[in-house]
């Protein structure tokens, strides 16, 4: 298994301790082995993209009224 140990300091209770860390994780979440606070070392990963919006049914075409004074369709 490739990664390898970092320093990690708790930001909640600031005690000190390596963690290990796969090169497949770019963004490690990290437990304290004292205080169980969680905590991203590297900045929060960024947030997921929104989803997106299916689009609007398409407008049946509307067909005008034959104007005044046309004669009506042939059958």
């Amino acid at each position: 298994m490739n990664g390898g140990r970092q320093l990690f300091t708790c930001p909640t209770c600031g005690k000190c301790f390596f963690y290990w860390v796969p090169d497949t994780t770019p963004q490690p979440k990290v437990k304290c082995y004292f205080c169980n606070a969680e905590a991203f070392p590297n900045g929060e990963p960024p947030a997921a993209p929104a989803p997106v919006p299916s689009p609007a049914a398409p407008v049946p075409p509307t067909v005008a009224p034959p104007a005044e004074g046309t004669p009506p369709p042939a059958s």
